[in-house]
């Protein structure tokens, strides 16, 4: 649809500037949250969504960004983009991770970019009282699915839920746009986790790259 297009510098290529409409959903995220300016912020997952909130974070003046992923490949990309503190939930404990970092108060911004029950719930566990949490992360798949929810953690906390989708809230080209123009402005290039390039004629094999992580792959853009 012409009203959902959105044009693109003369330099670079497509390729380019391909990322700046995944970042540029979760850009239009982090600012329904508020200012996170001087605040502690902790992201549950660090795909390409994650790695978006982490660097757009850390770039809009929060005090701690701390990047969560089972990965160490992407955590370190997540230090790359700005992230204070990286925790591998497989190596070590995630609970006394977040309580020593955050000296037991939890983040007051906890973001879900991951889209899995336990990570919702850990966001719901970890964020600080009367913190704010994000929800973007797509949980389950299927009109009707439903997630489990700790309640004894939700009601403790007493957050503010901030559900998400950038596609589908407020302006789905505006936030496209403003993601452009940062990355032309040299503020931030999420073009950097284009990790991987195929061709069309190779989809499947990208596609299964990208299932079982291979290769530490990010994301692969494919072309013709």
């Amino acid at each position: 649809q012409e009203d959902r297009m959105v044009a693109l510098p003369d330099e670079g290529t497509s390729e380019e500037w391909l990322m700046c409409q995944p970042s540029g959903t979760v850009l239009y995220s982090v600012q329904q949250a508020g200012t996170v300016l001087g605040k502690s912020v902790m992201v549950m997952g660090q795909g390409s969504i994650g790695l978006s909130f982490t660097a757009i974070c850390a770039r809009a003046g929060a005090r701690q960004v701390i990047a969560v992923d089972p990965l160490d490949n992407r955590l370190a990309f997540a230090k790359r983009f700005g992230a204070t503190h990286t925790i591998n939930p497989a190596k070590e404990n995630l609970d006394e991770a977040v309580n020593e970092i955050t000296k037991g108060e939890g983040a007051e911004i906890s973001i879900e970019a991951a889209g899995f029950p336990d990570t919702l719930n850990n966001a719901l566990k970890h964020v600080a009282k009367w913190g704010k949490v994000i929800i973007f992360g797509i949980q389950g798949g299927l009109p009707g699915d439903m997630t489990p929810v700790n309640m004894g953690s939700f009601l403790a906390k007493m957050p503010t839920i901030i559900p998400t989708v950038g596609a589908a809230s407020g302006d789905a080209v505006s936030h496209i746009e403003n993601m452009v123009e940062l990355k032309q402005r040299g503020w931030w290039d999420p073009g950097e986790m284009a990790t991987h390039a195929k061709k069309f004629d190779d989809i499947k094999a990208a596609y299964d790259m990208y299932e079982n992580y291979e290769d530490d792959v990010v994301k692969v853009v494919l072309s013709t």
